[in-house]
C-alpha cells in the first residue's frame, strides 16, 4: 500500500527546468560605526530577489532591496517581530542603520554596508 501511495505521489511531480538560485550567504554584525556589535546576529541579502532578512539579538527582520549599479543599493527599514531582550538596544542601533544603507561593498571574508552619512555596518561571513 505504501508502494502505490509513493508512486501515486511521485507521478505528480515535475521536473524543475529552471536551475534554482541559492539561498543568501549568512553573515553575522560586526560593528557598526566601528563599534563592536557583541550580540548574535545573523543577516542574508539577495538583491536578485529585492530582500533582506535576518535574525538580531532579540527579533527576526525582514526588508526590501532596491538596486542600482553597483555598489548602490537601497535597504528599506526593517520589519521585525516584537520581542524583548537585553539587547534591545543593539538591535535598535543596527535597525536604524539598516534603513539607512544606500551603498554595498563586497569582499571574500566582509561585506560593508554605508550610509549617505558615513556609518558603516561591517559583517563577517558565518
Amino acid at each position: 500500500m505504501r508502494w502505490a501511495v509513493l508512486i501515486l505521489a511521485l507521478a505528480g511531480c515535475e521536473a524543475v527546468s529552471e536551475p534554482v538560485e541559492p539561498p543568501p550567504e549568512i553573515w553575522r554584525v560586526l560593528s557598526i560605526d566601528g563599534v563592536p556589535f557583541a550580540a548574535p546576529t545573523s543577516f542574508g541579502i539577495s538583491p536578485s530577489d529585492g530582500v533582506y532578512l535576518g535574525q538580531g539579538p532579540c527579533n527576526r527582520f525582514q526588508g526590501g532591496v532596491v538596486t542600482a549599479p553597483f555598489p548602490a543599493v537601497i535597504l528599506s527599514p526593517p520589519v521585525a517581530t516584537r520581542m524583548a531582550c537585553p539587547d534591545l538596544a543593539e538591535e535598535a542601533r543596527l535597525f536604524d542603520a539598516l534603513g539607512r544603507v544606500e551603498r554595498m561593498g563586497v569582499s571574500i571574508d566582509a561585506m560593508i554596508l554605508s550610509t549617505l552619512d558615513g556609518t558603516e555596518i561591517v559583517l563577517g561571513r558565518i
